[in-house]
């Protein structure tokens, strides 16, 4: 996982969006969520409408933590929930 204080230069970020979306059918049948760190909880709640909005248009939800231990947690959890053979 990248440092806490790690920023992305607008540059970045352009080639990271174009990059997804060439490549968006590979990412919904791999990524199971994107998880945004962000300690502040005034603006975890402004990213819940456009999380809505992230899930429909990628295929895979946005998920929100609070701290980076969180986010960890999270994604040891849903790679556990996905390595679990489904029962029917």
């Amino acid at each position: 996982a990248p440092s806490e204080e790690h920023e992305h230069s607008q540059e970045e970020k352009k080639r990271t969006a174009l990059w997804m979306k060439k490549h968006k059918a590979e990412l919904r049948s791999l990524v199971l969520a994107m998880i945004v760190i962000e300690p502040n909880a005034a603006k975890r709640m402004a990213f819940k409408p456009f999380g809505l909005a992230f899930g429909k248009f990628w295929g895979y939800p946005m998920k929100l933590a609070s701290t980076r231990e969180e986010g960890i947690e999270m994604a040891g959890k849903l790679l556990s929930e996905r390595a679990q053979p489904a029962t029917a």
